[in-house]
């Protein structure tokens, strides 16, 4: 997003570049003086660079530590041109973004200068995404939750550290240690030099990674101001050391951890350190007392600064004025202010609030983060930090604290909109839907007493047609099939509270059975027939049925299962023709005179609302799925609240006919059949989806509404079959089992002539259907819809605990008459998902706005959608360790416009052997279901790295189209490159790229060969005027306290003004 460089300040007065001599308007708004510029009349950075380059042409301007190379200004030069030929001739432009993962080395500020000469943006990625982790913060909570008393649990969360810093005697240095924390929380204390000697003789020691913004822009601002920089790829304690004494360093930028070696290691006195007269130390705040050992140990000053990636580069720095712990005052071009955090009062000198900042070094924006960015920077152009301190009497500033109220998860950030919230009680907080008007529990004793009510209600109706087949069923008929049945099942001994398994296709029966179960108050249990022998085996023993229903397609299956359990009593075949000897068929029993029975001697079932109607099979995240016991109270429930939304949508004498593909052994297809039968709605049922047959039932039917999946909708909005029927009967759709994107909507809504709205809805099968829907007239793209009738609803944040307002991502959790009872026979998921005040937690990530309209955002489970049907990563990943010839594995889902995710494995070869793609996949299906096989591949790699998916969110973030990358990250890039469509090219660069795992990639030293990358250097300057605000030279990111990072968009003005500032 633009943001504009003249910007209003709290009096309605407005400061630019052309009115810099002004003073604040409000004595407690501070103002750090008039811009520098260092533009020299250049219209970009890209020029600047140039002319700097050339100035300096014979200096050095880095020297590797490692190696000693160095590198000249005019080496510089030449190699950073035949970059930005080799990204011109790859048809890269202006606004373009690259990617760059690299250890500190010589070829890095080479591919940055390339790149500002060609205006396109860079996107540093931070070489250690690839480290792996074996602990998780959560566990170590949990861990410490169990043995502890609630206030002395883990509430301000885990971070971990390579080392504990400790005194010779054991006791833990608390003080370096929250140094680490702050640290790692985020870049924030920059400085920049002022000690007074000719550039010439200052050399840097530059060890802060240059992927960081720190280390990035301070290379830029020394690099461009004619110092030397001798850089190190990682801190080693004696080539730190040495490098300070044999290149005669003079100035360090460090972080505190490294301010603590110099402080007490006692290697520090083996070596030369006179020649350093400053460091400027950042990151996190440094402490007094290391403050004062260094300088007294070495003899130098240590100067602190704040800053953070938001605003390029510090902000705050200790100049003509040194207080000890004090971040110093404002840079030059900043504005400051300090607030109050609940009601934004604008506070005065020595009063601690939030910090706030304005000026031409703050951010463009978070790229593709609009939400982000409003929320951090307001209306007047303020940033707003997030971090707590305040000003004294001479304009100096302290840093306090974190703002704790300030949640940040998953790269979300809520600060204007978070701050108005932390007014609202936790009681306010909570959404909830509103009283319904029909409540069928107070109606009926049982389901089965409803059921049979609404089928007399409804008989001469027709309640399903099978799309397949054409044959159309009465209401009536449903209720002779159903009565009949239930009498057979009573003279067959099963009765209220036993547990009858279909395992089927949709198919008319279907609805026979579940309705003869209820009619006698008995629980039904359906079975995926795509399960595997093992998936069968587990869902059966779980539930125990007597019978079961199963169709053509599995009645062998079932039959050989069925050995295996002697409670299973009966398998019963769908259809009229035995396919297995001896198999009793369903045609037969309603044929059957024995089970035909006076309707008026039908009796209805034990009232007992408790009583399990269902069990419903759910996919976790660790393997075989969990049984869901939902109650006939849960499902009346249901239906109420279906009836009270219909009432709010449709009139009265409104036909409704609906087409159903959802498969009926899946909660959601099962209870939208339960559903329109009670609402006595035309069911078109399909057994499964063939693109012709799906549409001319929507044509010959007139379907006016369809229960559909995305994949389903990504269908109707680009297959050119959809313009050869007629669809024009079509007035809604409802979309359900995963989210629907904004662009597939509007693409399915454009197309189809007479639809008047897409319905999503959020809900999983142990909240028996939607919690969340588009149950009024006014939708909005992208949301998922209101909180049900008769639900209360929170958002909390998942670490916490803590109740969260509008628009602050967390964790849903859901409480009403909808929610199961539990899981069968595994007390402690249920504990671990219905908290002891009954709330249920999804696991799901979501927020709702000021409408209180609620929107998916991510999921906290591992579990991969294909098709909406759930896939759990662990359970394939625990079979594919099963495999003899497999050391490792892991599974993620990899992105398809059409299935959502395909699950892919990446697969570590035990030492010495062969094995295959279709080996590994042959192996895994033949254990799971067809929607559970490796269909995004299998991919082999010498390490399994545990954080891969922040590699791939900062390349789906930025779209890089070209990558450079050294040998240490190759693997890794290498890997997630895979499932970025943006990205043409990965090049290495350094010494080297010619290594093992580089031999399929071009290498910079092989493109400096090729006589086709040279152009123009005019080429390299950007044309038009404004670009210092229009183009981006930098997205660097920036972690939040939580999750995945966001990307900070830095123009080039953004960079002058702070290279400017720290000249």
């Amino acid at each position: 997003m633009e943001l504009p460089i003249t910007t209003a300040t709290s009096s309605g007065k407005v400061f630019s570049r052309a009115n810099q001599e002004m003073t604040s308007p409000n004595k407690n708004i501070l103002y750090g003086g008039p811009d520098p510029d260092i533009t020299e009349g250049e219209e970009s950075l890209g020029e600047l660079v140039l002319k700097r380059c050339t100035h300096y042409s014979e200096q050095i301007v880095l020297i590797d530590g490692v190696t000693s190379e160095e590198l000249k200004y005019r080496e510089l030069k030449e190699r950073s041109i035949r970059y930005a030929e080799i990204m011109h001739a790859e048809g890269l432009r202006e606004g373009d973004v690259i990617g760059l993962c690299s250890e500190n080395r010589l070829d890095f500020p080479c591919v940055l200068f390339g790149a500002f000469y060609l205006g396109v943006t860079v996107a540093p990625l931070n070489l250690t995404y690839s480290d792996k982790i074996q602990l998780t913060e959560k566990e170590v909570i949990e861990f410490v939750a169990k043995k502890a008393s609630p206030a002395k649990r883990l509430h301000g969360g885990v971070k971990f550290v390579e080392e504990i810093p400790k005194n010779p005697s054991g006791k833990i240095l608390r003080r370096e240690l929250r140094s680490k924390l702050n640290q790692m929380l985020k870049s924030k204390f920059l400085g920049v030099f002022t000690v007074d000697m000719p550039r010439k003789d200052m050399v840097i020691l530059g060890i802060i990674p240059w992927f960081h913004a720190f280390g990035c822009l301070t290379l830029c601002g020394m690099s461009l101001s004619g110092i030397r920089t001798v850089l190190l790829p990682k801190f080693e304690e004696f080539l730190f050391l040495s490098c300070i004494e044999n290149y005669k360093i003079t100035q360090m930028f460090l972080v505190p951890p490294l301010m603590v070696f110099l402080a007490k290691h006692p290697l520090v006195d083996n070596y030369d350190m006179s020649t350093v007269q400053e460091i400027i130390c950042g990151a996190a705040p440094l402490s007094k007392e290391i403050e004062e050992a260094v300088s007294n140990r070495i003899g130098v000053v240590v100067r602190q600064g704040y800053g953070m990636s938001e605003m390029t580069l510090s902000t705050l720095l200790q100049t003509n004025i040194k207080k000890p712990g004090s971040v110093g005052d404002l840079r030059p071009g900043m504005w400051g202010k300090v607030i109050d955090p609940d009601s934004g009062r604008l506070l005065g000198p020595n009063q601690p609030g939030e910090l706030c900042f304005k000026g031409s070094q703050n951010m463009k924006g978070y790229i593709g983060n609009d939400k982000a960015t409003r929320d951090t920077i307001d209306t007047e152009g303020w940033l707003h930090t997030g971090d707590i301190g305040y000003f004294d009497e001479e304009g100096q500033f302290f840093i306090v604290d974190r703002l704790k109220e300030l949640i940040k998860y998953k790269g979300y950030q809520s600060t204007s909109v978070g701050v108005d919230s932390l007014k609202m009680s936790d009681d306010d907080k909570i959404v909830f839907g509103g009283e319904g008007t029909t409540d069928f529990t107070k109606l009926v004793g049982s389901l089965g007493e409803l059921l049979f009510f609404q089928l007399n209600n409804n008989q001469d109706k027709i309640g399903i047609i099978d799309g397949l087949t054409g044959r159309k069923i009465t209401y009536r008929e449903i209720k002779e099939k159903a009565l009949h049945l239930a009498e057979f099942f009573r003279q067959n001994g099963i009765k209220a509270g036993d547990v009858i398994g279909i395992c089927s296709e949709n198919r008319i029966e279907f609805p026979f059975t579940i309705y003869a179960a209820f009619l006698i108050g008995a629980t039904i249990t359906t079975i995926n027939l795509l399960y595997t022998e093992r998936e069968m085996n587990h869902t059966i023993q779980l539930t125990r049925p007597k019978v079961i229903f199963g169709s053509e397609l599995v009645v062998e299956r079932l039959q050989d299962v069925s050995r295996k359990f002697s409670f299973i009593e009966k398998i019963i075949q769908y259809g009229d023709t035995p396919i297995v000897k001896r198999i009793l068929v369903f045609e037969d029993i309603l044929k059957d005179r024995r089970y035909a029975k006076p309707e008026e001697e039908h009796v209805n079932p034990p009232e007992d609302l408790n009583r399990n109607a269902l069990i419903m099979m759910s996919s976790g995240t660790t393997g075989l799925p969990k049984g869901v016991q939902i109650t006939e109270a849960n499902i009346l429930a249901t239906l109420g609240h279906s009836v009270d939304s219909r009432n709010e949508l449709y009139e009265e004498d409104e036909e409704l006919i609906i087409l159903s593909i959802i498969p009926w052994f899946h909660v959601y297809g099962l209870m939208t059949l339960i559903s329109s039968s009670i609402g006595g709605i035309t069911l078109i049922s399909l057994p499964r989806f063939e693109e012709r047959l799906f549409l001319s039932c929507i044509e010959k039917y007139k379907a006016t509404h369809s229960f559909m999946v995305p994949p389903l909708m990504v269908f109707m909005a680009k297959h050119p079959l959809v313009d050869k029927y007629d669809l024009s009967s079509l007035k809604e759709l409802y979309c359900g089992a995963a989210p629907l994107s904004k662009e597939v909507e509007n693409a399915v809504m454009a197309r189809i002539p007479n639809l008047k709205a897409i319905r999503q809805g959020f809900g999983l099968s142990e909240t028996t259907l939607s919690v969340l829907s588009t149950r009024e007239a006014k939708t909005k793209p992208g949301s998922v819809g209101i909180i049900a009738i008769g639900t209360s609803c929170k958002v909390i944040d998942p670490e916490t605990g803590k109740i969260l307002g509008p628009n602050q991502p967390g964790e849903l959790c859901f409480k009403g008459p909808q929610i199961m009872k539990g899981y069968v026979g595994n007390d402690a998921a249920t504990r671990d998902t219905i908290d002891s005040e009954g709330w249920f937690h999804t696991g799901d990530v979501g927020y709702y706005d000021e409408d209180k309209f609620f929107f998916i955002v991510d999921r906290l489970k591992e579990l991969i959608k294909y098709k909406a049907f759930q896939v759990p990563p662990a359970e394939l990943e625990a079979l594919l360790m099963s495999h003899p010839k497999i050391a490792d594995a892991a599974v993620i889902g990899l992105p398809d416009e059409i299935a959502g995710e395909l699950p892919l494995a990446f697969v570590v070869k035990q030492p010495n052997v062969e094995v295959t793609e279709q080996e590994i996949k042959d192996y895994i299906a033949g254990k799971v279901t067809n929607y559970k096989q490796l269909r995004g591949g299998v991919r082999f790699i010498d390490e399994i790295p545990k954080n891969l998916s922040e590699i791939k969110h900062v390349l789906d973030l930025t779209t890089p189209k070209i990558i450079f990358v050294t040998s240490s990250a190759i693997d890794n890039i290498k890997e997630v490159v895979k499932e970025v469509p943006s990205i043409k090219e990965i090049i290495a660069i350094g010494s080297n790229s010619s290594s093992k795992n580089a031999r399929d990639l071009r290498t910079f030293d092989e493109i400096l060969k090729d006589p086709k990358y040279k152009m123009n250097q005019r080429d390299y300057k950007l044309p038009s005027e404004g670009d210092l605000d229009s183009n981006d030279a930098f997205i660097l990111m920036s972690s939040g306290t939580t999750g995945l990072p966001k990307g900070v968009v830095l123009s080039d003005r953004n960079i002058l003004e702070a290279l400017a500032n720290l000249e």
